[in-house]
């Protein structure tokens, strides 16, 4: 396997026109050195799995065990943030077909933030709005760690990180604050280009 340069993906707005108490230093400190931290672990991690010695596997404990699971905490904490800080800097004004999906299913756009809202509060790491590619439904997924929740055959289309760090410095413990700015800065065109990218596989 060769080993990878993984390159950080720049903010698509500027930090500072963030409203509802997101500061542009947290949102810097969580993107250069949270963030670009786990690219040069990741990059660590697969070149060390290049130069591995496969004797000795073993499942309850083994250097090759423990790289592969460092390896997949690591790779969806990158996917996950760069999902997460792309589609903010909007304006939380509800735009295209995704509303539509969402009032389909939930019963009204209220509902869902609800249900969002509640997600977003329970999980410890990250909570989802995502996508299940078979039967085309829409669901909330939380994991208590990037590498945790997951559900085999959906996509994330909206991605909130509630780990403390993207919260505790802006809004101390109130996090239910943390989750509206959230909201009210999201960019809605950006969920919805992920969702029909998704909704046209077969």
């Amino acid at each position: 396997m060769a080993t990878q340069r993984f390159e950080p993906t720049p903010l698509p707005f500027r930090p500072e026109q963030l409203r509802g108490g997101i500061t542009s230093e947290s949102v810097r400190i969580h993107h250069d050195d949270l963030y670009g931290a786990s690219l040069a672990t990741l990059a660590q991690i697969e070149q060390r799995l290049c130069a591995m010695d496969y004797q000795n596997v073993h499942h309850t404990s083994s250097p090759y065990r423990e790289l592969k699971l460092h390896q997949g905490f690591t790779s969806n904490a990158r996917r996950l943030h760069e999902l997460y800080f792309q589609q903010l800097g909007g304006t939380g004004q509800l735009h295209g077909r995704i509303i539509d999906k969402i009032t389909e299913q939930f019963g009204s756009f209220e509902s869902w933030r609800q249900d969002f809202m509640a997600a977003a509060m329970a999980a410890r790491a990250v909570a989802v709005l995502a996508y299940d590619i078979y039967d085309g439904r829409l669901s909330h997924v939380i994991g208590d760690s990037y590498d945790h929740g997951a559900v085999w055959g959906t996509v994330p289309i909206l991605v909130i990180d509630v780990a403390e760090h993207a919260y505790l410095r802006d809004f101390g413990p109130n996090k239910k604050g943390y989750i509206e700015a959230f909201l009210d800065n999201l960019n809605w065109e950006i969920v919805t280009v992920r969702y029909e990218e998704w909704e046209r596989v077969p």
